[in-house]
C-alpha cells in the first residue's frame, strides 16, 4: 500500500474545498456499492491532515471520521469530511458534506450530501452555501453541480439549479430557476 495516494487525496480535498473559496468533476458510474464489493485496501479512522505553503503558511486543513481507499478500481471514500480553508493565516471557510469520494484527487473531488460552505464572518459578510452535491476538479480550479444551490447571507437569498465556478477566472454562475430576494440592511 502507498501513503502517497491518500496524502494526494488529503491534500486535493482540501484544494477542492477552497476552490469554494476561489471548481469539479463527478464520475457516477461507480456506486457505492461497486466499492464495497471490492472491499478497501486500506482504512484510516479519525485522520488529519494539514497543507502549507512553501514558508509554512497554513493553507488548508482536513479531517475525516474515515478514510477507505479501494484498488480495484482504485478509488477513494471519507465519511463526514471537514475543510478549514485559510486566506493569509486566518480562517477564511469551513467546509463539511456527509461524504466524500474520488476515484483521482488531481482530477475529481466529490462531495456529496448536506454540503456546506460557510464563510467566516471575519472577512466580512458572512455567507452559507448548500447544495446536496458539489463536484471539484482541482486541476481545473473549477467547481460544479447540476443540483440545487442556495447561497443565504445577511442580506438575502439566491438560490437555482446547476452551479459552475471558475476559481482562477472568479467566476460563478448558476444555470436555470435563478431566484434572489435582497433584503438591505439600513
Amino acid at each position: 500500500m502507498q501513503l502517497k495516494p491518500l496524502i494526494q487525496l488529503s491534500l486535493s480535498l482540501m484544494v477542492g474545498a477552497g476552490l469554494i473559496y476561489y471548481g469539479l468533476d463527478l464520475d457516477t458510474s461507480r456506486d457505492d456499492a461497486e466499492m464495497a464489493h471490492s472491499g478497501p485496501v486500506a482504512i484510516i479512522d479519525n485522520m488529519d491532515a494539514w497543507q502549507t505553503d512553501s514558508n509554512g503558511k497554513l493553507l488548508r486543513q482536513f479531517s475525516g471520521q474515515q478514510l477507505r481507499q479501494f484498488e480495484k478500481p482504485e478509488s477513494y471514500q471519507i465519511d463526514e469530511p471537514r475543510i478549514t480553508l485559510f486566506r493569509d493565516g486566518k480562517t477564511a471557510w469551513f467546509v463539511r458534506s456527509d461524504r466524500a469520494t474520488s476515484s483521482d484527487p488531481k482530477q475529481d473531488i466529490n462531495l456529496i450530501g448536506n454540503v456546506q460552505a460557510d464563510r467566516d464572518p471575519q472577512l466580512g459578510t458572512s455567507l452559507r452555501l448548500n447544495t446536496s452535491r458539489l463536484n471539484a476538479n482541482p486541476s481545473q480550479d473549477r467547481l460544479f453541480t447540476d443540483e440545487q444551490v442556495i447561497i443565504t447571507g445577511q442580506q438575502g437569498r439566491i438560490t437555482g439549479r446547476g452551479l459552475d465556478t471558475d476559481l482562477k477566472a472568479g467566476t460563478l454562475s448558476l444555470s436555470s430557476a435563478v431566484e434572489v430576494r435582497y433584503a438591505p440592511n439600513n
